[in-house]
């Protein structure tokens, strides 16, 4: 074990080391960390875990069924013509690595993106109303299994749904192709991410960390096939397992990518448009 002598001193206890009382400076920390922390740490977690947790590394999936990978993420937001704002919330239950999250994007950009750990109903909700004063939320697409609450507040003020992940997907063609709406969901989001959806945005709406996280989550997912031949992604037990919490924010992410228009509108050259409308007016006078 170890922790905090008093000030100024921590304290080490190892099967191999006893118990020793070291200054708190930067080689008795760094003694912490190799005779006590670590060796710990390595007990406690496999390889790949513990180079996440506790050495900080994005680890990414190692076969051809992952959903995406570092290098589809844009480092900039190509202009996109749909200005509205879709929002996405996942609602937490446990507790236990696991939590309440909010994401929305604008065009091209992350415009939020934040998590509330397990705080009330009511304080989500007053929060996501404040982000909506700001911006307008034009849906909010929230998981159905524990957001009855949260649904309940807002649907007043901002057009609220709930979704299913087991649901089919949006269209026929689209449920021919992925098992539920999960799985198009997620390959919808991998998608305009590879089409100029960016991330990496700065916003005092959008969390310090949390696009680190949500990229160690998204990359860290695989895609299966059932016996009919229909996409989906893998359990989120498997994830949550493989991660060591649960994927909250890429599910935010997701719910909020669900309305987000795929192609962008084409754009009027307004001059070319003024002059398509004299010609008509000239050939209306020439009859």
């Amino acid at each position: 074990g170890y922790g905090c002598a008093f000030p100024g001193l921590v304290w080490l206890s190892t099967s191999v080391l006893g118990r020793r009382v070291l200054p708190a400076n930067f080689p008795a920390l760094l003694y912490l960390l190799v005779a006590g922390i670590y060796p710990m740490a390595k007990a406690i977690f496999d390889e790949k875990l513990r180079k996440q947790e506790i050495e900080g590394e994005i680890i990414l999936g190692e076969d051809a069924t992952s959903l995406i990978s570092l290098k589809d993420f844009p480092r900039e937001a190509p202009y996109f013509s749909d200005d509205h704002v879709y929002g996405g919330l996942d609602m937490a239950h446990t507790g236990l690595r696991d939590g309440h999250c909010f994401a929305a994007i604008k065009g091209n950009k992350l415009v939020a993106f934040h998590e509330f750990g397990m705080a009330s109903t009511l304080e989500v909700a007053e929060w996501i109303r404040r982000f909506n004063k700001e911006y307008k939320l034009d849906s909010l697409d929230m998981d159905l299994a524990w957001s009855e609450a949260v649904y309940e507040a807002l649907r007043y003020e901002i057009p609220c749904s709930q979704i299913s992940f087991a649901e089919k997907a949006p269209t026929e063609e689209a449920q021919r192709e992925y098992g539920n709406i999960r799985a198009f969901g997620y390959f919808k989001l991998a998608k305009l991410h590879r089409n100029g959806l960016c991330v990496d945005l700065e916003s005092p709406w959008i969390d310090d960390g949390i696009v680190t996280e949500y990229k160690r989550e998204i990359t860290n997912m695989h895609f299966v096939m059932d016996r009919m031949g229909k996409l989906l992604i893998e359990p989120k037990d498997d994830i949550r397992m493989r991660l060591g919490r649960s994927p909250d924010p890429a599910d935010a992410l997701m719910l909020a990518a669900l309305e987000r228009s795929e192609q962008d509108a084409p754009k009027i050259d307004v001059e070319v448009h003024r002059d398509k409308n004299k010609l008509r007016r000239y050939a209306r006078m020439m009859g």
